[in-house]
């Protein structure tokens, strides 16, 4: 199949998925936050942090899945793959069951850890329990969603996720409106995402026809072979773990539930734009392992250039525009007494992702050639370093310093380190590499920043509508200069085209 036709496909699909998944969290973050409240809602983000790390112990085999598989079906190695499939369905089935127990001894004494009021002790215990058992499900869940990846079927597993993505947040606007409270919340999460691996196992054996499911395919010499590169997977999972997640432990051990609530919006808020920065990377570790097969170096670094150039292009519009109008969106997306502190950690977050997220792309060529070891030791000390800085920062600005701590060690790692990194695995000039992915882009985007700085200044927004007509007018006039200025010849004649036979 056509790469670029493979790339649309997939990249789109991510993207359907991601901005369904965005509408859905617009509308229902403020709804969910005043339904539970300050307190309980930061205890959510709290428990959610938690039980976050149990996904470490996934040993940053989804990854390996996804690389093994696809290198073993571009040389049409069927029965590897059913080896690969069974082996990781047994092991992670073994890693559930640990979960579940390690939730189930930890939940009794978590409060004791926390500044928890004495009103939420038992819903806290709860609320760990039924996380603690939908990071279970996720686990063989990430063997099926790892396969349709690894085959480059991403369309097929973002079309499961979108219809069950819709029916869970019908589900919490339904139980909340009714009384429901953090139990309820949990409990819905839980039942999707047991949904969610039924369905997905089931529509994986049409995905793939020569899948078979035996504990007798199981090799443990094969899950030694891929351990051996899901280590650094791991080190590389643990460390992102402790980068986005730790931040609220850190806020919940050192000051209260309640603050966690202020930074977790603007937090999330780069959460989004890292997760639609992924949905074009993500997409490119199947294809490197493809390229890295046949030994095609000149196809990689044409991925390399063109892929981050693409991911700039999308991160600059909304990183500019959470920078320039960050406070005015949050005041009118959640209450203007949010607008202030939230808005700070936005800023100080949104700074060191502009460059960090276009780096997602030469992060998923080295994965998928294989070359991640002095990744892993780079996402590790970023993460230790943020650990460190946060606490160091925090007892004098709040989580201001909290958020200056994830900052710091990713504005580093993505300015300076990654791209040198990258241009000399690819054996590439890093001025080239610099000129063609990063100029372009960042030229065309002066007629945006001029115009987003023009609504700051001289046009009063009193509602979220207008907010929404003003920065869907600002993103045109960014696709029209971007289209003309940023995006490569040879892609923009191909759209040309394409538009011209679908008007005929």
């Amino acid at each position: 199949m056509n790469t670029t036709y493979t790339i649309i496909r997939n990249v789109s699909s991510n993207y359907a998925s991601f901005f369904i998944a965005l509408i859905i969290a617009f509308f229902l973050s403020p709804f969910i936050i005043h339904s539970l409240g300050n307190t309980a809602y930061g205890l959510w983000v709290l428990v959610g942090s938690i039980c976050g790390y149990f996904g470490i112990l996934n040993l940053g085999f989804p990854t390996t899945i996804i690389k093994y598989i696809s290198h073993h079906h571009a040389l049409g190695e069927y029965s590897k793959i059913n080896e690969i499939i069974n082996t990781m369905l047994l092991f992670f089935s073994f890693i559930g069951v640990v979960v579940v127990l390690v939730a189930a001894a930890f939940a009794p004494f978590a409060h004791n850890l926390f500044n928890v009021q004495p009103d939420y002790i038992s819903k806290l215990k709860i609320l760990i329990l039924l996380l603690g058992v939908n990071v279970a499900i996720s686990f063989p869940l990430n063997v099926f969603d790892a396969v349709f990846r690894g085959l480059q079927r991403f369309d097929i597993a973002n079309s499961i996720r979108i219809i069950l993505s819709i029916l869970r947040a019908g589900a919490i606007v339904l139980f909340l409106r009714a009384g429901g409270g953090l139990i309820a919340l949990a409990s819905i999460t839980l039942v999707m995402a047991a949904l969610e691996c039924v369905i997905k196992a089931m529509v994986c054996k049409r995905v793939f026809p020569h899948q078979k499911i035996s504990l007798r395919l199981a090799n443990i010499k094969l899950l030694k072979e891929l351990l051996g590169f899901s280590l650094y997977m791991f080190i590389i999972g643990i460390s992102v773990q402790i980068s986005f997640m730790s931040d609220s432990i850190v806020i919940g051990i050192f000051l209260t539930a309640e603050a966690i609530t202020f930074f977790a919006i603007g937090a999330n808020l780069v959460f989004y734009l890292r997760q639609f920065i992924s949905q074009i990377s993500s997409v490119i570790t199947p294809i490197a392992s493809s390229f890295g097969a046949q030994k095609d170096s000149d196809r990689m670094k044409r991925l390399l250039f063109t892929g981050t150039r693409y991911c700039f292009m999308a991160v600059l519009p909304i990183s500019i525009i959470y920078l320039i109008l960050g406070e005015k969106f949050i005041s009118l997306w959640i209450g203007p007494e949010y607008g202030p502190a939230s808005s700070q950690v936005l800023i100080i977050l949104t700074w060191s992702y502009i460059i960090f997220l276009s780096q997602f792309v030469a992060g998923s060529i080295f994965t998928g050639l294989g070359k991640v070891k002095l990744l892993a030791f780079l996402h590790l000390g970023a993460a230790l370093s943020n650990i460190l800085i946060s606490i160091l920062l925090m007892n004098k600005y709040g989580i201001i310093g909290v958020a200056f701590g994830t900052a710091i060690p990713l504005l580093i790692q993505g300015t300076f380190i990654l791209p040198i990194y990258a241009c000399r695995t690819l054996k590439v000039s890093i001025l080239r590499y610099f000129l063609e992915s990063y100029l372009p882009p960042l030229i065309s985007a002066i007629p945006f920043i001029i115009a987003v700085l023009s609504v700051r200044h001289f046009i009063t927004i009193n509602s979220l509508a207008v907010f929404i007509i003003y920065a869907a007018t600002l993103m045109l006039i960014y696709i029209i200069f971007e289209f003309i200025f940023g995006i490569e010849q040879e892609h923009k004649k191909q759209i040309l085209k394409k538009l011209r036979l679908n008007v005929r």
